[in-house]
């Protein structure tokens, strides 16, 4: 198959994708209310799929107009969280454990490209911290606040 057929095809699925994922006024609904943790685990499926796919095909196609379709559909805008590290101490058990949380600090609109460009020099201020502690981390994300979850244990 020909690139420039394959990444029509790409922008398609992609852009198709995006608009599977409900409003989130949907959540509000009064006929149909959708918990919050069943939205969040909708898109997160969603994401999923698309991520997989991009992977897939990555060497293929252009994956910065896939991920601006996909994340900021027709306007190109996508929604960047920044979130900071912290790491706290779990407990004593098996020589004592420490796990890391990521606390949503802001969560930014901006064009696809500046969005790259931002999270770059996030990555960038952070060559300079020490561990976890206070590390930043800026992602693009289909709904703010997204990934504050993030936690990841790790033992002394």
């Amino acid at each position: 198959m020909e690139a420039k057929k394959l990444q029509e095809m790409a922008e398609d699925f992609a852009y198709q994708l995006r608009y599977k994922i409900p409003s989130e006024s949907r959540m509000h609904d009064d006929e149909n209310p959708m918990e919050f943790s069943e939205y969040k685990k909708m898109v997160n499926t969603i994401e999923s799929v698309f991520l997989n796919f991009l992977t897939s095909f990555d060497s293929c196609v252009d994956a910065d107009k896939l991920n601006a379709l996909f994340y900021g559909g027709d306007e190109g805008i996508v929604s960047v969280g920044l979130y900071e590290a912290s790491r706290q101490y779990g407990g004593s058990e098996e020589g004592g454990w420490y796990y890391t949380n990521w606390y949503h600090v802001e969560s930014k609109r901006m064009p696809y490209a500046e969005a790259i460009k931002y999270m770059d020099d996030v990555d960038r201020d952070n060559e300079n911290v020490y561990e976890h502690q206070g590390k930043k981390n800026a992602r693009i994300e289909l709904f703010e606040g997204q990934h504050t979850e993030d936690s990841h244990q790790h033992y002394c």
